[in-house]
């Protein structure tokens, strides 16, 4: 129902990936910070692409060793060094991904402390199923994400604080309903909420606790005839809550007395970008907002990817055109 990791894991995740693709990893001086990718030892392979390394001028070893294993995979490794106040430069970004990745990069990882503007332009600069992995030390102003891009062209987005990149995709949970999850669906009288709300109550882990939410009354009497018999035989807490006539604020309230720790997955099954800063506001730990509305690209919506690195949640988007999705 909720779709596993997508297929872009070219760089960290994949056991053997296909190197086919264009790299752009930005990485600063940080004497004092022994940045790592610990997965490079573990790419295999060959294949034709380019790696574009973003330096700053006063050099870092890691950047050594990205060179090495873009030239072992058979890419073509492009260094580029720029001053410490150029290096987080979102035109160059832009500049880069036009000269080397004219249908974007499949992977980005950037180091250090990224501006806000910067991890926008990378997302604008991922090709489709791409994925943006970023360190962060320090709270970032809010960043406005493509959500369009996110459901059209499936990226993924990822963050963490530790010095170790990699960890960005470690700590970055499978979308796959588990074991005791807190599922919240925001649109559960829709025919996909429908679809999602029958898997949820009959999957193989069943979750903990399931909060199906509709502005329409009579769609959730409907849910409630076949839904709560469902609930009691799989042993789910299940709770039907109809938002009509209620404000964001009245909302949030009576979500939060339901689950006061937040929810594990959060789907979105409408198009409303300022539901899209509501459901994410609901996430735990490690929790997922999956957005299965058919969002345009270019709609963008402002949020707290500091998040994403501190509390290591995280952003999916699909077209929503089947329960698959």
């Amino acid at each position: 129902m909720l779709p596993d990791l997508p297929p872009c894991y070219r760089l960290q995740l994949r056991p053997t990936p296909q190197p086919d693709g264009a790299w752009l990893i930005i990485i600063p001086h940080a004497p004092m910070v022994r940045y790592k990718c610990s997965a490079l030892s573990h790419l295999q392979g060959r294949g034709k692409g380019v790696a574009v390394l973003v330096v700053d001028a006063r050099g870092n070893p890691l950047a050594e060793a990205f060179t090495q294993t873009a030239q072992q995979l058979g890419l073509t490794a492009v260094s580029i060094t720029t001053a410490e106040a150029d290096l987080y430069e979102p035109a160059q970004v832009r500049r880069l991904q036009q000269a080397y990745a004219s249908n974007g990069f499949t992977d980005i990882l950037i180091y250090g402390n990224p501006s806000a503007a910067v991890l926008e332009a990378a997302i604008e600069s991922l090709a489709p199923n791409g994925a943006l992995s970023f360190t962060c030390h320090h709270w970032l102003d809010l960043v406005a994400v493509n959500v369009g891009r996110l459901c059209q062209d499936r990226l993924l987005v990822m963050g963490t604080t530790s010095w170790d990149i990699t960890d960005a995709y470690r700590h970055t949970r499978a979308t796959t309903i588990q074991a005791g999850d807190r599922l919240l669906i925001l649109g559960a009288g829709t025919a996909l909420g429908q679809a999602l709300l029958r898997h949820a109550l009959t999957a193989p882990e069943l979750p903990a606790q399931v909060v199906a939410v509709d502005a329409d009354a009579t769609a959730l009497e409907g849910l409630q005839a076949w839904a709560t018999p469902l609930a009691q035989t799989a042993g789910v807490e299940l709770h039907l809550y109809c938002s009509a006539g209620a404000g964001s604020e009245a909302q949030q309230a009576h979500l939060r007395s339901i689950s006061p720790y937040g929810f594990d997955q959060v789907v979105l099954l409408f198009a409303s970008a300022e539901m899209v800063a509501f459901g994410y506001e609901l996430l735990t730990d490690g929790g997922v907002l999956n957005i299965a509305a058919g969002f345009p690209r270019g709609t963008k919506v402002p949020l707290d990817l500091t998040l994403f690195a501190s509390r290591h949640m995280r952003i999916i988007g699909s077209c929503g055109v089947s329960a698959a999705d």
